[in-house]
């Protein structure tokens, strides 16, 4: 019988998945994934709360790096006179 590290390679390529699909913006395969982790149903609260959060975690970071980027795109314009 396996032992319970067996799957944790999987958990964590499911996981990397999640939030690429979340990414490019296809929730309802992300939510699939999700809620296969957590045995199967797409109802389950948990697993829609989880979603939820990753979700906006993902969300949050496209943000931060869309600004970081502009603030560097506007820092380059102003310091080497580019365009």
């Amino acid at each position: 019988m396996p032992d319970h590290h067996t799957h944790a390679p999987n958990r964590l390529m499911f996981f990397a998945s999640f939030r690429w699909l979340v990414d490019v913006g296809r929730y309802d395969e992300g939510m699939t994934v999700i809620a296969d982790l957590r045995g199967g149903s797409l109802d389950d609260p948990i697993a829609r709360e989880e979603f939820r959060e990753i979700k906006e975690v993902v969300e949050q970071e496209v943000r931060s790096t869309l600004a970081w980027y502009f603030a560097v795109l506007i820092q380059m314009r102003f310091t080497a006179h580019i365009w």
